[in-house]
Order: structure tokens, then sequence, then C-alpha cells
């Protein structure tokens, strides 16, 4: 079929594969030749920090969250996305505090996408950078909830998503939705 196939949850690195491709109507009839494949490395930690209680039942909650390139190959069109609708579902409200937003590089560039608001809007980045092996970009905004009168959770649960492309495009990656 002249499809190479990687199984889910393959190591990142770059592998070298003896590859063997036949004629159909001759079985016998084959070439081989050695391909590389390369396959990218993406992490994600995300971080909360200490709340702190700013009205009755009004909270600012930091969050961190630092998305690199843990693979051996260039990551293209890096993503991640936060949807904080599941953490803080209504009745409680929230918002991004204003000015909290930041995305900053470690090596590379990062660019942060300026509408995330954890609802309609989950991406984190632009979504249109590369990173290189070992560049990382760290996202930090802080959650306004208010949770009115009613009861604050005992626990509350969330997570980030990345993800990144194989290969270049002009398209920005929009990522987990």
């Amino acid at each position: 079929t002249g499809i190479v196939s990687v199984p889910p949850g393959t190591t990142a690195g770059v592998y070298v594969i003896n590859y063997k491709l036949c004629e159909k109507l001759n079985p016998t009839n084959c070439k081989e030749t050695l391909i590389t494949v390369a396959i990218a490395g993406i992490d994600v930690v995300k971080a909360v920090g200490i709340p702190l209680q700013v009205g009755k039942g009004k909270f600012e909650i930091p969050y961190s969250v630092v998305v690199g390139n843990v693979g051996t190959v260039t990551t293209y069109n890096v993503q991640a996305n936060d949807n904080l609708v599941a953490t803080y579902p209504a009745p409680a409200t929230f918002v991004i505090k204003a000015g909290s937003y930041s995305a900053t590089p470690t090596g590379g560039t990062c660019t942060g996408n300026a509408s995330f608001n954890g609802a309609s809007d989950t991406r984190l980045l632009a979504g249109t950078d590369d990173f290189a092996y070992g560049n990382s970009c760290e996202i930090r905004f802080t959650v306004v909830v208010d949770y009115g009168s009613n009861p604050r959770p005992a626990a509350l649960f969330n997570n980030a998503l990345a993800s990144g492309m194989g290969t270049d495009s002009p398209s920005a990656n929009a990522g987990y939705t």
C-alpha cells in the first residue's frame, strides 16, 4: 500500500526501518530500501497555585501550563488546550483575570492566544509555532471563580492537553476541542 503505520504509544525518536514494496500482480518483484521515520514528542505539565479568597464565594486561582518538546525532532504547530467549563460548572461563573495571561518561551518562540477564556476558546497558544527539541512554553493565567452563595466543591479536577504536527502546515493547529 505504501503506507507506514506507527503503533500508538511509540516512544519519540528517529527510527530507520527496512521498507519492502512488492508489485501486486507480481509479488516476487520487490524493491527494498531504508526509510527514516521521526516520531515527535510533546509533553504538558499543569500546576495550580493556592486559591486566594477575594470575596464571599469568590476566588482567584493561579495556573501554570508548561508545554515542551521532549522528542528528538521538531514538533510543528504546537497547541495546548484547557477547557475550564467542567472544572467550574454552573451555577459557578468564571473569567480569566484581566492582565494575568502570559506565554513565555524557553528557546524558540511561543505565541499566546490572547482570546483564551477557558470556555468558548480553550486554545492556550496560537497553534502556529514550531518547537525544536528542548523548546518549551510556559503559559500562566489566573481564573476568577464566583460560587456566589452556592456550596464550593471539596475537590476540583482539570487537565490540559497538548498536540503538535509531524509536518509543518500553514494552518494553525486548533488542538483538542
